[in-house]
């Protein structure tokens, strides 16, 4: 088990640059910075993440010893240990879902997200340095303009302190965690599936060799990638994507 070790900050510009600025001067793996405000946090395709008091926002720093092709399946175990603590805490009063590749939803309501950086020009011995950085709507919701979102606070009865529920995210994550490094993502698809938001509907997604693509979701695979199926019966396999249900909210 990695020794995890927390940096709190009051503010910070981003918990994901400050893990990286820590791994740069030598810190080691399980080294989480946590704030309770970022000026210039952000999230997936560079967008910036709203960062009010009052909800989580942290980045442990990890090396896995994994090929580098498989990193991105780094935001699917880290999404499915976050699912999982927070159907704890909401104890059946609403649906926990995971939209892929990087968000958890709850009642399709965006409650927290997952920004995983790597440094691949730092591969070594020793791990991959990657950034695995995560902000929960504990308290409050930001306005979106594609997602609708909701907080931890409208839906459970106690809401439980930032600190507890990092550890139990930590224990729950610490789990997934070794368990990909030793066994691969496949061995835990099944139950990030049981998660799944969206098997079954027409989505949109983006393929480097055919742009936009409406097909219907059907699975994920042993890698970790989102078989889609277009409106002629073709198999796509997207990787990495932007990916939306036009006909959801």
């Amino acid at each position: 088990m990695i020794a995890y070790q927390f940096v709190y900050y009051d503010s910070i510009d981003s918990t994901n640059s400050e893990a990286k600025r820590l791994c740069h001067q030598g810190l080691p793996e399980g080294t989480v910075v946590i704030a309770k405000t970022q000026t210039a946090g952000r999230g997936r395709l560079g967008r910036r993440w709203i960062s009010p008091m009052g909800n989580l926002y942290f980045t442990i720093l990890l090396k896995p010893h994994v090929p580098i092709e498989v990193l991105s399946q780094l935001s699917l175990v880290a999404g499915l240990a976050l699912a999982k603590v927070i159907q704890h805490y909401i104890v059946g009063r609403a649906i926990v879902s995971l939209k892929w590749p990087n968000d958890v939803l709850i009642n399709r309501q965006k409650v927290a997200g997952i920004l995983v950086e790597t440094d691949i020009d730092s591969h070594l011995t020793q791990g991959t340095p990657c950034y695995l950085g995560i902000g929960v709507n504990m308290q409050s919701a930001p306005e979106l303009t594609v997602y609708s979102a909701t907080s931890l606070k409208d839906i459970v009865g106690l809401l439980p302190q930032p600190k507890e529920f990092l550890q139990h995210y930590i224990d729950n994550f610490n789990a997934l965690y070794i368990i990909w490094q030793q066994e691969g993502f496949a061995v835990l698809k099944d139950e990030w599936l049981s998660f799944a938001n969206g098997i079954g509907d027409i989505v949109q997604a983006t393929s480097g060799r055919h742009g936009q693509i409406f097909g219907q979701f059907k699975t994920i695979t042993d890698d970790g990638g989102l078989l889609l199926v277009d409106l002629d019966g073709n198999n796509h396999i997207i990787s990495s994507s932007e990916v939306t249900f036009p006909h959801k909210t």
